[in-house]
């Protein structure tokens, strides 16, 4: 690899026209001024100063523009480090050798500004590494923050991913750089935000289809499996402090408040017609089937209970939200109930008198 180094390198001076070489030279170059300095590649050198550098057509090149800009062209030296003999060498065998020279003598001049800040012009380690200083990376990321993309844009590359799929081997790396990695509440918060309610990406996604898979998975599980899911959820519940509890409701409270009426009237009436049909399916289970002794207990622990203000003012918006239908059947049930506790009171006095 290093069989043409140059021992004494050849200057160049950039704005003379006497110095003209008749053949294109393909290597390494240097260019140093006050102690800075910049390695390049070229497959035409001489090429690339007069017409690159001498007229400031370097503006990708952030680090040596501002050089050349400062200092001005004339003050800095042009140098040929390492001459590369063509020969039968393809396109691609020579941009190889290249990147491998360009990328050793970066190491050995320490002109990457990743490294030395103070004096490197190269803005990677050169060669096909792409591996960036962190003056770089802010300078990107403060461009890209911010922006917003158009409608086609963002088509384009939906439409370019369509059909891609990630390597086992991107996975895994992916999934070992997130381990570990544990979010701050105000970033948690911030993400619940953005996907609560409407914001959602499956909101109103849940077809009846999803909703039959999932009561076909749930039917063909066993009893002991079922069993445990239960216990597993209500221990779940009783392990949760007060104030878990409580974010929790807080939470339902703030979705069920940011819908709109017509919503809440589809997930009431839905609600209705499924206990509509599991009336017709199971009669027995919701005809009356406490006992009297039990709804005598539960009067006598409710009797005498006085529900505060902030209830009582849930309890009335939840009943202006429903319809009149919903409203009848309440009220018909509230009848029914008073009914047969009246029945039941009759009865524990004629026990009492005998």
């Amino acid at each position: 690899m290093l069989d043409n180094k140059i021992s004494s390198h050849i200057k160049i001076d950039v704005f003379s026209k006497n110095q003209n070489y008749p053949y294109k030279i393909t290597g390494i170059y240097m260019i140093t001024c006050e102690g800075n300095v910049y390695i390049g590649q070229a497959l035409d050198i001489e090429n690339r100063f007069r017409k690159d550098y001498r007229t400031l057509r370097c503006e990708c090149q952030r680090r040596l523009y501002n050089s050349f800009k400062k200092h001005g062209v004339e003050n800095h030296i042009f140098e040929i480090i390492h001459k590369v003999d063509v020969g039968f060498l393809s396109k691609k065998e020579l941009i190889d050798e290249l990147n491998k020279l360009e990328t050793y003598y970066v190491k050995i001049f320490n002109s990457f500004s990743g490294d030395n800040n103070e004096f490197g012009l190269n803005l990677t380690r050169a060669g096909d590494s792409r591996e960036l200083s962190n003056e770089t990376k802010n300078r990107i990321g403060d461009g890209n923050r911010n922006k917003k993309r158009t409608k086609e844009t963002i088509l384009k590359l939906s439409l370019s991913h369509l059909g891609k799929k990630q390597s086992p081997e991107s996975i895994l790396k992916r999934a070992k750089s997130l381990t570990g990695q544990k979010r701050n509440e105000e970033t948690k918060k911030i993400l619940s935000e953005k996907k609560m309610g409407c914001k959602n990406h499956n909101y109103g996604k849940h077809t009846i289809e999803a909703a039959a898979k999932r009561t076909e998975i749930w039917n063909n599980k066993s009893q002991q499996e079922k069993d445990e899911i239960i216990k597993n959820r209500l221990d779940a519940r009783k392990n949760k402090s007060k104030e878990e509890k409580e974010i929790l409701r807080n939470k339902l409270s703030k979705t069920w408040n940011n819908k709109t009426d017509e919503e809440m009237f589809l997930i009431q009436s839905k609600k209705l017609e499924t206990r509509r049909n599991k009336k017709q399916e199971n009669p027995l289970y919701y005809s009356n089937p406490k006992s009297i002794e039990q709804r005598l207990k539960i009067s006598k622990t409710l009797t005498g209970r006085n529900k505060s203000i902030e209830i009582i003012e849930k309890i009335k918006g939840t009943y202006i939200c429903k319809s009149q239908y919903e409203k009848d059947l309440i009220v018909s049930k509230r009848v029914a109930t008073m009914k047969i506790n009246k029945e039941l009171i009759e009865q524990e006095r004629k026990i009492m008198i005998f």
